[in-house]
Protein backbone atom coordinates (compact mmCIF):
# COMPACT_ATOMS: atom_id res chain seq x y z
CA UNK A 1 0.00 0.00 0.00
CA UNK A 2 2.70 2.30 0.85
CA UNK A 3 4.15 1.90 -2.51
CA UNK A 4 0.36 2.99 -4.48
CA UNK A 5 0.76 6.06 -1.68
CA UNK A 6 3.70 7.40 -3.53
CA UNK A 7 3.09 6.84 -6.48
CA UNK A 8 -0.16 8.54 -6.24
CA UNK A 9 1.72 11.50 -4.39
CA UNK A 10 3.94 11.81 -7.12
CA UNK A 11 1.04 11.93 -9.76
CA UNK A 12 -0.89 14.88 -8.11
CA UNK A 13 3.00 16.52 -7.45
CA UNK A 14 3.54 15.99 -10.95
CA UNK A 15 -0.57 17.77 -11.88
CA UNK A 16 0.29 20.42 -9.57
CA UNK A 17 3.56 21.37 -11.25
CA UNK A 18 1.98 21.29 -14.50
CA UNK A 19 -1.21 23.03 -14.14
CA UNK A 20 1.23 26.51 -12.54
CA UNK A 21 4.02 26.10 -15.35
CA UNK A 22 3.09 29.07 -17.87
CA UNK A 23 2.19 28.37 -20.99
CA UNK A 24 4.39 28.90 -23.84
CA UNK A 25 4.49 32.56 -25.20
CA UNK A 26 3.04 32.97 -28.97
CA UNK A 27 6.42 35.03 -29.71
CA UNK A 28 8.65 32.22 -28.63
CA UNK A 29 8.10 30.55 -32.36
CA UNK A 30 11.48 30.64 -33.89
CA UNK A 31 12.24 32.94 -36.52
CA UNK A 32 13.76 31.84 -40.09
CA UNK A 33 17.45 33.26 -40.50
CA UNK A 34 16.13 35.86 -42.98
CA UNK A 35 12.93 36.59 -41.01
CA UNK A 36 14.74 37.56 -38.20
CA UNK A 37 17.59 39.74 -40.44
CA UNK A 38 15.28 41.20 -42.61
CA UNK A 39 15.31 44.87 -42.23
CA UNK A 40 11.48 46.59 -42.47
CA UNK A 41 10.33 46.93 -45.82
CA UNK A 42 8.67 50.57 -44.75
CA UNK A 43 12.15 51.60 -44.28
CA UNK A 44 13.06 51.29 -48.37
CA UNK A 45 15.62 53.98 -49.42
CA UNK A 46 17.08 53.18 -52.88
CA UNK A 47 15.58 50.19 -55.54
CA UNK A 48 18.41 49.16 -57.91
CA UNK A 49 18.31 47.30 -61.38
CA UNK A 50 21.20 45.81 -62.86
CA UNK A 51 21.07 43.98 -66.16
CA UNK A 52 23.55 41.21 -67.89
CA UNK A 53 24.37 40.82 -70.90
CA UNK A 54 22.71 37.81 -73.07
CA UNK A 55 23.61 36.52 -76.28
CA UNK A 56 22.45 38.90 -78.37
CA UNK A 57 22.14 43.02 -78.19
CA UNK A 58 20.44 43.09 -74.55
CA UNK A 59 20.68 46.48 -72.93
CA UNK A 60 23.63 46.31 -70.47
CA UNK A 61 22.95 48.40 -67.57
CA UNK A 62 22.04 49.63 -64.03
CA UNK A 63 19.31 51.82 -62.91
CA UNK A 64 19.01 53.42 -59.27
CA UNK A 65 16.13 55.28 -57.76
CA UNK A 66 16.25 56.60 -55.13
CA UNK A 67 13.51 57.91 -52.44
CA UNK A 68 14.50 61.54 -52.58
CA UNK A 69 13.89 61.45 -56.39
CA UNK A 70 17.38 60.52 -57.55
CA UNK A 71 17.60 58.64 -60.48
CA UNK A 72 21.09 57.25 -61.68
CA UNK A 73 21.34 55.52 -64.81
CA UNK A 74 25.15 53.67 -65.97
CA UNK A 75 24.69 52.67 -69.49
CA UNK A 76 27.49 49.71 -70.38
CA UNK A 77 26.51 48.52 -73.55
CA UNK A 78 23.84 48.34 -76.27
CA UNK A 79 22.31 51.80 -74.97
CA UNK A 80 22.01 55.22 -76.60
CA UNK A 81 23.29 56.56 -73.57
CA UNK A 82 27.11 55.25 -72.19
CA UNK A 83 27.76 56.35 -69.08
CA UNK A 84 26.41 57.91 -66.08
CA UNK A 85 23.01 60.27 -66.54
CA UNK A 86 20.65 61.60 -63.85
CA UNK A 87 17.59 62.22 -63.92
CA UNK A 88 14.34 62.65 -60.89
CA UNK A 89 11.25 60.78 -60.43
CA UNK A 90 8.31 62.04 -58.52
CA UNK A 91 8.14 60.64 -54.49
CA UNK A 92 4.61 58.79 -55.31
CA UNK A 93 6.78 56.58 -58.43
CA UNK A 94 8.88 55.70 -55.98
CA UNK A 95 6.28 54.78 -53.59
CA UNK A 96 4.38 52.77 -56.46
CA UNK A 97 7.85 50.44 -57.15
CA UNK A 98 8.78 50.37 -53.20
CA UNK A 99 5.17 48.96 -52.86
CA UNK A 100 5.71 46.21 -55.32
CA UNK A 101 8.89 45.45 -53.89
CA UNK A 102 6.82 45.05 -50.31
CA UNK A 103 4.24 42.77 -52.02
CA UNK A 104 6.87 40.36 -52.83
CA UNK A 105 7.90 40.23 -49.47
CA UNK A 106 11.23 41.03 -51.08
CA UNK A 107 13.60 40.64 -47.93
CA UNK A 108 12.64 36.80 -47.48
CA UNK A 109 13.30 36.19 -50.86
CA UNK A 110 16.03 33.60 -52.10
CA UNK A 111 18.96 35.43 -53.04
CA UNK A 112 19.36 33.61 -56.90
CA UNK A 113 16.62 32.32 -58.85
CA UNK A 114 19.28 30.41 -61.31
CA UNK A 115 19.15 27.01 -61.98
CA UNK A 116 17.27 24.01 -61.10
CA UNK A 117 18.04 23.70 -57.33
CA UNK A 118 16.80 27.36 -57.42
CA UNK A 119 13.73 26.19 -58.10
CA UNK A 120 13.87 26.38 -61.80
CA UNK A 121 11.76 23.57 -63.68
CA UNK A 122 14.28 23.79 -66.37
CA UNK A 123 17.01 26.21 -67.75
CA UNK A 124 17.55 27.82 -71.03
CA UNK A 125 21.25 29.43 -72.28
CA UNK A 126 22.03 32.92 -73.40
CA UNK A 127 19.17 35.10 -71.34
CA UNK A 128 20.04 38.24 -69.57
CA UNK A 129 20.08 38.32 -65.19
CA UNK A 130 18.33 40.84 -63.72
CA UNK A 131 19.92 41.90 -60.35
CA UNK A 132 17.85 43.72 -57.77
CA UNK A 133 18.94 45.48 -54.80
CA UNK A 134 16.64 47.39 -52.37
CA UNK A 135 18.25 49.55 -49.40
CA UNK A 136 16.03 49.47 -46.19
CA UNK A 137 16.89 50.21 -42.58
CA UNK A 138 20.62 50.37 -44.07
CA UNK A 139 21.06 46.73 -45.13
CA UNK A 140 21.18 45.59 -48.87
CA UNK A 141 18.94 42.85 -49.97
CA UNK A 142 20.14 41.56 -53.50
CA UNK A 143 18.15 38.91 -55.56
CA UNK A 144 19.57 37.38 -59.11
CA UNK A 145 16.87 36.35 -61.18
CA UNK A 146 17.82 34.60 -64.57
CA UNK A 147 16.02 35.19 -67.85
CA UNK A 148 16.51 31.34 -68.91
CA UNK A 149 15.25 29.97 -65.11
CA UNK A 150 11.61 28.67 -66.32
CA UNK A 151 8.82 27.40 -64.56
CA UNK A 152 8.85 29.55 -61.72
CA UNK A 153 5.97 32.38 -60.44
CA UNK A 154 8.34 34.57 -59.00
CA UNK A 155 9.95 34.98 -62.30
CA UNK A 156 6.90 36.82 -63.75
CA UNK A 157 7.15 39.40 -60.50
CA UNK A 158 10.66 39.98 -60.84
CA UNK A 159 9.97 40.19 -64.30
CA UNK A 160 7.19 42.66 -63.67
CA UNK A 161 9.38 44.36 -60.82
CA UNK A 162 12.27 44.90 -63.61
CA UNK A 163 9.73 46.64 -65.72
CA UNK A 164 8.54 48.87 -63.08
CA UNK A 165 11.88 50.18 -62.13
CA UNK A 166 12.73 51.00 -65.49
CA UNK A 167 9.34 52.71 -66.12
CA UNK A 168 9.74 54.64 -63.13
CA UNK A 169 13.30 55.22 -64.13
CA UNK A 170 12.23 56.46 -67.75
CA UNK A 171 15.34 54.60 -68.36
CA UNK A 172 13.88 54.52 -72.45
CA UNK A 173 15.44 57.58 -72.50
CA UNK A 174 18.95 56.10 -72.00
CA UNK A 175 18.65 52.88 -73.92
CA UNK A 176 16.35 53.96 -76.67
CA UNK A 177 14.48 51.13 -78.31
CA UNK A 178 17.21 48.64 -77.83
CA UNK A 179 14.98 46.91 -74.77
CA UNK A 180 12.07 45.78 -77.05
CA UNK A 181 12.18 42.27 -76.88
CA UNK A 182 15.08 42.03 -75.02
CA UNK A 183 13.86 42.03 -71.38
Amino acid sequence: MTRYSVAFALVLLAGCAARDAAPPSPQAEPQSPAQAQAPSAQDITAIALQRSPCFGACPVYELTLSADGQVKFVGERFVDAAGERTGALAPAAFERVAAEVRALDFFVLKDRYRLEEDGCTATATDHPTATFTVTAGGQDKTVSYYYGCMGLAIGTQLDALAKSIDAAGNVAQWIGNRGAGNR
